[in-house]
């Protein structure tokens, strides 16, 4: 079972990611900035928060083809930097937001993604969202977690590097972060492999619905 985010709302996840994933039955996870989007203006190549997302058009129209749509804060700052009533902010002002939008928001994406994060950080997120994710290296199965809780996702093709899990692993539950799909012939080459092997590519809520 595997979960795919992608983080910022990003045109590429529109243009690229989401006719790829599309073309073979799969659908995604995408984490949105609420203070930032949408975004128009690409002002440096190599910085993630300075890229163009996708309008809101463009992410309705992945909503209603089955997308889930989740929160990465208001403002995208490191969290372990926070005050917990900063921390906290940004977590209800997001989710409210993504709500006043017409989303429903069960799972929040830590900006930055690796922790360690102060337990008091970790038990407010999850007073207001189902399923938090953080940020691995490691290959962690996210399956005792599917009830709820914090998950680990690994980062895949960031900033260039496009390092695709190699054999496939479908064993318990996968998540994986994309920003950007750096190689379109790559990323599709994943995806035919796991049509291929018949593997569950699940949202947030579909795992959920498997309790």
């Amino acid at each position: 079972m595997i979960t795919f985010t992608f983080d910022e709302g990003l045109a590429d996840t529109y243009h690229v990611a989401f006719p790829l994933m599309r073309k073979y039955g799969f659908k995604g996870v995408i984490f949105i900035v609420t203070n930032t989007f949408p975004k128009r203006t690409t002002t440096s190549f190599r910085s993630v928060e300075n890229w163009a997302t996708m309008t809101f058009e463009q992410l309705k129209n992945m909503l209603n083809a089955g997308w889930e749509i989740g929160s990465h804060s208001i403002t995208h700052r490191d969290m372990r930097s926070l005050s917990l009533e900063d921390a906290e902010r940004e977590l209800t002002e997001s989710k409210s937001k993504l709500e006043e939008w017409g989303f429903n928001p069960i799972s929040f994406a830590y900006p930055y993604g690796r922790g360690p994060f102060k337990q008091e950080l970790v038990d407010s997120c999850l007073r207001h969202y189902k399923y938090v994710r953080n940020v691995t290296y490691v290959n962690v199965d996210n399956k005792p977690h599917l009830k709820g809780g914090t998950v680990q996702a690994i980062p895949v093709g960031d900033y260039g590097e496009q390092i695709l899990p190699n054999p496939v692993d479908t064993t318990g539950w996968r998540i994986y972060l994309i920003h950007t799909v750096w190689s379109r012939f790559l990323f599709e080459r994943w995806l035919k492999k796991l049509k291929q092997i018949n593997a569950k590519v699940l949202t947030f809520k579909e795992a959920c619905s498997l309790l």
